[in-house]
């Protein structure tokens, strides 16, 4: 047998954000990278919500992944908002309105244009198993987690310990 005929070994993902790489969804089976990826995938966070409902009670990577990719989406819209409303107004001004609200379409264009190229990025970079940071959101949300822990053993409101 040459060296040729052997397979390459199967390379491990060296960063430690995803630690346990194999494992799988309890809903939908699916696993771990392939889920964090999906909840960047552009202008619909429901993949998301989806997780953080439902897997990020016990898996730090969803929860981190999914806050994250639903507070992106959150600003986009936001953004969108607010430049749609402005752009409204100044539409009714004559002549220089049209002008003006030109502009602000173009600022709004180019948001929705970075916003997706973003979503897309990260979504490869999780799909690597590795943590998928936006420059000051990801330290926010990291200090928010360190503060909210979850557990599975979490009571209800005014239960008390036996």
């Amino acid at each position: 047998m040459s060296a040729s005929d052997k397979k390459p070994a199967k390379k491990k993902k060296d960063d430690a954000f995803l630690k346990d790489y194999e494992s799988r969804t309890e809903k939908g089976s699916l696993s771990y990278d392939y889920a964090g990826a999906a909840c960047y995938f552009p202008f619909l966070p429901l993949a998301s919500y989806f997780w953080l409902q439902n897997e990020a009670k016990t898996n730090e990577f969803l929860r981190f992944n999914s806050i994250q990719s639903m507070v992106m989406f959150c600003i986009w819209l936001a953004c969108g908002v607010v430049l749609g409303t402005i752009r409204a107004i100044v539409d009714q001004i004559p002549f220089v309105g049209a002008i003006i609200g030109i502009l602000f379409l173009i600022i709004q264009i180019m948001i929705s244009v970075l916003y997706g190229i973003g979503c897309i990025r990260l979504g490869f970079t999780t799909k690597a198993g590795k943590k998928a940071k936006v420059w000051i959101l990801s330290k926010q949300i990291e200090e928010y987690m360190k503060k909210n822990p979850t557990d599975t053993s979490v009571k209800a409101i005014g239960q008390d310990e036996e």
